[in-house]
């Protein structure tokens, strides 16, 4: 039975893309599929309309790392979150930088039904006040946990693939993704084809 892979990179923004090598990787593996979650407010329109491609899909990761995500009220949250499914194809989904949580953003991405992103290492627990606050640990409808360690892992069901686009090791860890496609001739999924139900 073949194997399934999930691949994803976060931090995708404009001048911080890599396209080219992502196009070379696609045109190598054509049956990949890659979960890109994006900082849309580093980007232009047309940036936005070129990286719409059929084995890409598109999540949210806040306009960028500035942090201001955690001030959005909960209406400010729906807003953003709307306006990149409904003007540029988003996936019905959200990452925040460094898995930030904030009440407001996990009571939005609930009541819109958006699936979540997080780590195991903090599942939803609340960022308040600069730390991590384990009492305000909410819970979400729809969620996917990525470990935040650059590289493959290993599950039961699929296995994972998992990047930062500036990492330091892109190219090392390329070339270990054609490698495992050379190696196992997986089927890909994209992120939001897997996800899991509370």
């Amino acid at each position: 039975m073949k194997k399934t892979l999930i691949c994803s990179f976060d931090d995708l923004f404009e001048g911080n893309d890599k396209w080219d090598k992502f196009i070379e990787l696609h045109n190598e593996i054509p049956e990949l599929k890659i979960t890109f979650f994006v900082n849309p407010g580093q980007c232009t329109e047309e940036f936005l309309l070129k990286i719409q491609v059929p084995w890409v899909e598109l999540v949210y990761h806040a306009e960028n790392h500035s942090g201001g995500f955690q001030n959005w009220s909960k209406k400010e949250t729906k807003e953003k979150l709307l306006k990149y499914v409904n003007k540029y194809n988003f996936k019905k989904g959200f990452k925040p930088p460094a898995y930030k949580w904030t009440e407001n953003i996990i009571n939005a991405c609930n009541e819109l039904n958006f699936w979540m992103c997080s780590s195991p290492s903090v599942p939803f627990f609340v960022w308040k006040d600069g730390k991590w606050d384990s009492s305000l640990k909410l819970s979400a409808k729809k969620y996917w946990y990525t470990d935040p360690k650059a590289g493959f892992k290993k599950y039961k069901e699929y296995d994972e693939f998992y990047d930062h686009i500036q990492n330091k090791d892109f190219d090392k860890n390329i070339d270990e993704l054609r490698k495992y496609y050379k190696d196992s001739q997986p089927n890909y999924k994209f992120i939001s084809e897997v996800i899991h139900y509370a």
